[in-house]
Order: structure tokens, then sequence, then C-alpha cells
């Protein structure tokens, strides 16, 4: 292998390639403040535009909030009622079944009893099996 070996540099050449080192440094540094100073710049144009954006949206936010807030609370209150309404609907049916059930009893028991004294003032002696049903005649029709 060969193997060269530099000795004896000129000063001059590295004085050269000292300053072009730090020059390339120093350029590499404002490329890249360059670059920050753009990149800071759109995120101040982006604070500011979110900014404009939260002040525009957040009153339309708010007062949306407040409506569907009210929204709710007309419609919890509009459950009650019904609930309430539909409660005293059932209790007047209830009523008015229980009012109606009991003359609706006494009148059949007074027609059966009407019936079967019909039956017993005629005299008839024929088993209830045996007697026609239905008809114009079937309730107080002839027995057999």
């Amino acid at each position: 292998m060969n193997e060269t070996t530099v000795v004896n540099l000129p000063v001059a050449a590295i004085w050269i390639v000292a300053i072009s080192q730090l020059l390339l440094a120093l350029g590499v540094i404002a490329v890249l403040a360059l670059f920050g100073m753009q990149i800071v710049g759109l995120l101040k144009d982006i604070r500011g535009m979110v900014e404009d954006m939260r002040k525009d949206a957040m009153p339309s936010v708010v007062d949306t909030l407040k409506n569907v807030k009210t929204i709710s609370d007309d419609a919890a209150r509009t459950t009650t009622k019904v609930t309430h309404t539909a409660d005293k609907v059932t209790t007047m049916v209830n009523a008015v079944v229980e009012r109606t059930q009991t003359p609706a009893v006494k009148a059949a028991g007074l027609l059966s009893g009407i019936i079967a004294g019909a039956r017993a003032v005629r005299g008839s002696n024929a088993k209830v099996e045996d007697k026609k049903k239905g008809g114009k005649s079937g309730l107080f029709g002839k027995s057999k």
C-alpha cells in the first residue's frame, strides 16, 4: 500500500480552508434562520386566523348551546306534562269503566231474572239446553 503523507502545508492553505469552513457554517446558519423566520411568520398568520375564527364562531357556538339547552328543557317539561296527562286519562278511563261495569252487571242480572220469571209464569218446564236459541223468538220463544 502506498500512503501519501502531507507534511508542512502552507499556512495560507490552512487559513483558507478554515475561513471557507467558517463561511460555510455561517451560510448554513443564515439559511436556517431564514427558514425559521418564515416558519414563525406562518405560525403567527395561522394563530391570527384561528383567533379571528374563534371570535367569529364563538358567539354562534354559545348561542347554539343556549338553544340546545332551551330545547332540552322544553322537551323535559313536555314529557312531564304528557306523562301527567296520560295518567289523568288512564284514571278517568278506569273510573268510567268501573261506573259502567256496575250498571251493566246489574242490568244483565235483572234481565236474567226477568227471563227466568217470564218462563216461570208461562209454566215452562223444559230444560234450558233443549230450548231454541237465537233468531226473533230465541229469548222469549215458545217452548217445545
